[in-house]
């Protein structure tokens, strides 16, 4: 019943009051989870179109130069490999000491910073190396986990890693880990390569077929670390430039799975080597004709480290990892 007040306006009474207060939460409840799912597409999609982007650069590198990029040289960070004594010409493909984020700069509008002189003008000498691997870019990042992200490791706690370096989210097919004995720099049947190994991966090289074979991939993180300078997290810290590293190139062993969370000071600054993302349902991947699919999280993943080269009875997944196995598998199974 409403009242009337002494000068003669309406008002409200405290369970009228509550059964408003009460509406408008359920309201609440209802809109936000709707809210959330939304902007997490829009996220997913716009991941989905870098992963485009990266994809069609990975063909563009392939056409200009033969081959597709290569995963870098021997965990190098200190300095690009150059063409000429001046060190304003990079080199490329197997011949270039940092990673394959690096090497398709120019085909994912970042020429400029790709060509960054070694030697800035008024700074001290490798400053020129020392900008491209601080610099981000956009295209390397999911909105759903984070932004164009920067991390200054602190002083004392790593070595090589130390400094400030760009990170990224996205990582190479490495292939299958135990391809050669389990060294990472042997590891020769994915897309991308060491370049250490001396190997052009080309298009007539991806033997499964380019819609077949997985080139680009999110990767897994442990997001209870996420951007910690204070952290050696060996899946993120070096940064997208340096050569041969899980920061940007990941192997098909371990199943797919979405982000971990892992607070133990134990433990959560071990390296992934697997691949995934902080999508709720599946990771976004590109594959060598350009094309992007979602890849679920419970996708058939069978890999013996015992029978390294046993290819028929793998996985859909480890068989999309793999460039010549000749074994069919369902893109569906995906």
């Amino acid at each position: 019943m409403r009242r009337t007040s002494p000068f003669g306006r309406p008002g409200f009474t405290v369970i009228e009051l509550l059964v408003i207060v009460a509406i408008v939460a359920v309201l609440i409840g209802l809109l936000l989870p709707a809210v959330q799912k939304v902007r997490e597409s829009s996220y997913r999609t716009k991941c989905a179109n870098h992963l485009k982007q990266i994809g069609l650069a990975f063909l563009t590198h392939c056409d200009s130069l033969g081959c597709f990029p290569t995963g870098g040289g021997d965990n190098e960070l200190s300095v690009r490999t150059w063409v000429d004594a001046a060190k304003t010409n990079p080199a490329v493909a197997q011949y270039q000491a940092w990673s394959w984020a690096y090497q398709i700069l120019p085909y994912v509008e970042q020429e400029n910073l790709w060509r960054t002189p070694y030697t800035l003008p008024g700074k001290a000498a490798g400053s020129g190396d020392e900008f491209v691997q601080s610099t981000p870019t956009e295209t390397y990042f999911c909105p759903t986990r984070r932004g164009p992200t920067v991390l200054r490791r602190t002083p004392g706690i790593g070595d090589k890693d130390e400094g400030t370096n760009a990170l990224i989210d996205y990582a190479a097919n490495g292939g299958t880990y135990g391809n050669d004995v389990g060294d990472f720099h042997g590891a020769k049947n994915g897309l991308v390569v060491p370049s250490n190994c001396k190997i052009r991966v080309r298009i007539e090289d991806v033997r499964d077929g380019l819609s077949y074979t997985l080139a680009v991939a999110e990767k897994n993180l442990n997001v209870a670390v996420l951007n910690d300078p204070t952290v050696n997290a060996g899946d993120d810290n070096s940064g997208y430039a340096v050569g041969v590293d899980w920061d940007h190139t990941r192997w098909a062993n371990a199943a797919p799975a979405r982000d971990r969370f892992d607070a133990n000071v134990k433990t959560r600054a071990l390296a992934a080597t697997n691949f995934g993302s902080s999508h709720p349902a599946g990771f976004n991947a590109a594959f060598c004709d350009g094309s992007v699919r979602v890849i679920r999280y419970g996708v058939e993943s069978r890999y013996d480290p015992n029978s390294p080269f046993d290819y028929v009875n793998m996985g859909a997944f480890q068989r999309a990892c793999i460039r010549y196995d000749g074994q069919y598998y369902n893109l569906g199974d995906l």
